[in-house]
Parts: C-alpha cells; sequence; structure tokens
C-alpha cells in the first residue's frame, strides 16, 4: 500500500516488469524522492542501504496511464512513459493503483510562474544544462573517418561558407556508433534549434563540427534496447538513417530525449506559422 515514510517521501511495494511484455514481474521497492525522482529497489533501502535498481526523473515521465484492460492477466497493471518506453508496475488493489497513477501524474507536471512568459521559461529550462558535459566510461578515443557518416548538412564547399554556429541548447559527450564501420566513438554532442552536431572535444566554439543533422531532418529521439550490452542508449531518428547515442547516465539519456524532443517540435511549429503567413 502506498504509504509516507519518516521524511515525507511516498513510498510501497509494487510489483514490475522486468522485460516490456514479458509477463514476468518482480517485487520491488518504490520511493518518489524529494528531488522528483522516482527510485526503485529491491527491498526498502531503510533496512539494507542498498543503491536503487533504476531511478526515473518525473520531468521526463510523459504520461502515466492505467493499462489493465490492454492487459487483463494482469489486474492493478499501470504503465509509465519514459522517453517513448513503458515501465509497467502492478499494485495490489485498484484503490492503490490510482493513487499512484496521480502521485506520478502530479509529480511529473510541469510549472511555470504565472509572470514568466513561454520564453523566459524555455530559456531558464535549457540554460540549466548549457553547461552540462558528462565523460563515457570505456569510451573509446578514436581517429575519424570522415566517410563512413552518410548524413551531413555541412560537407560541401557551398555549406562551408554558410555554416554558422548558434548558441548551444544543450551540449556533452555521448557515445555514438559508425555508420559504416560499425565501432563507437566518444565524441562532444552540441544541440542548438538548427540541427545537432558532434565534434571531437570540448573545444568546439569557433570550428567545424564532424558531422551536422539539420532538425528539421530529425523525426524524434527515443530510448532503445537494441544493444543490450549498452546501457542508457538512445535512438535518433531521421529520414534517411538512424543514429544510436550511449549516454552516461540514465538521466543524461532521459535528458536529450525530452530536449532533442522539444527543439524539433518547436522548430516544426515555426517552419508551420512561416508558411501560413
Amino acid at each position: 500500500m502506498l504509504s509516507w515514510d519518516g521524511e515525507g517521501r511516498p513510498c510501497g511495494y509494487l510489483e514490475y516488469e522486468e522485460k516490456e511484455n514479458s509477463g514476468h514481474f518482480v517485487e520491488i521497492f518504490v520511493r518518489l524522492e524529494k528531488d522528483k525522482k522516482l527510485a526503485y529497489y529491491t527491498e526498502d533501502p531503510k533496512k539494507s542501504h542498498i543503491n536503487p535498481l533504476g531511478v526515473i526523473p518525473t520531468q521526463y515521465i510523459s504520461q502515466v496511464n492505467d493499462v489493465s484492460k490492454q492487459r487483463p492477466k494482469f489486474p492493478y497493471c499501470f504503465a509509465v512513459t519514459v522517453a517513448g518506453k513503458r515501465h509497467f508496475f502492478k499494485s495490489q488493489s485498484k484503490e492503490e493503483e490510482e493513487e499512484w497513477i496521480k502521485l506520478l501524474t502530479d509529480a511529473s507536471k510541469i510549472t511555470v510562474p504565472k509572470s514568466a512568459t513561454f520564453d523566459e521559461a524555455r530559456g531558464r529550462s535549457f540554460s540549466d544544462s548549457q553547461a552540462y558535459k558528462t565523460e563515457i566510461v570505456g569510451g573509446a578515443i578514436q581517429k575519424t573517418v570522415m566517410s563512413e557518416d552518410d548524413l551531413s548538412s555541412t560537407s560541401s564547399d557551398e555549406d562551408d561558407k554558410n555554416f554558422h554556429q548558434k548558441e548551444s541548447i544543450h551540449q556533452g559527450y555521448c557515445v555514438k556508433q559508425g555508420g559504416v564501420v560499425k565501432n563507437w566513438k566518444r565524441r562532444f554532442f552540441v544541440l542548438d534549434e538548427d540541427r545537432i552536431s558532434y565534434y571531437k572535444n570540448e573545444k568546439w566554439q569557433g570550428k567545424r563540427p564532424i558531422k551536422s543533422i539539420d532538425i528539421l531532418n530529425v523525426k524524434e529521439a527515443k530510448q532503445t534496447e537494441r544493444y543490450k550490452d549498452r546501457d542508457n542508449l538512445f535512438e535518433l531518428v531521421t529520414r534517411n538513417r538512424t543514429f544510436y547515442v550511449q549516454c552516461d547516465t540514465c538521466e543524461d539519456m532521459y535528458s536529450w530525449i525530452a530536449i532533442i524532443n522539444k527543439t524539433v517540435s518547436s522548430k516544426h511549429q515555426k517552419k508551420s506559422r512561416s508558411s501560413s503567413q
């Protein structure tokens, strides 16, 4: 049953499906932390002082909904959708399920002060991560093969003349899979309102990127489990190709996915408004 611990944090035991649609649920202890992160453990951490099995930042939750009708074999089952991936939880009663759904739905809401404009709120949100940098443990630095990526908006001499760096929205180290040679390289990624670019290192300002992807060419970013040996992996789906990018932490991955998708949506809205004028 949902309860509150001595520090006022909502918590309780639920069952969690380890692999989506496997039908195999395991009992876990779930707690909503003060920093609005949903952490789940093998048991109550106060008893054994263990680290969480996983952490879901609630600001990246897009939906929490009952799925009992879709999965009638599992009553009181609800799904938490994060970065396009659904996490399935099962409670012991309908009342408990509704309590968790309301709690997580409320926790995932982003509140903006009434006095703030959309652009101001957007600026604050993006500025939090402008200087954000992460190192990938085990990421190998290798020489770049310039011909292996077949998607680039900055490969011609004409593009070189017109290339102009804009203010960064989000940046940091990630590991990407090569286009032809399927090895993994550590690169510094920079997102602005027009493109996603990657460089050899963080000293990117004033330099041309190794490659750039036009934001309007991006369909979506979403979590993937295509490569089981790589955690915190997301795919960047474009019209021509799917890029696989690995982040240092789960939260980094959720952050990149959310900000990329928000930037893509904003760019398409601006283009649509311009076309209608």
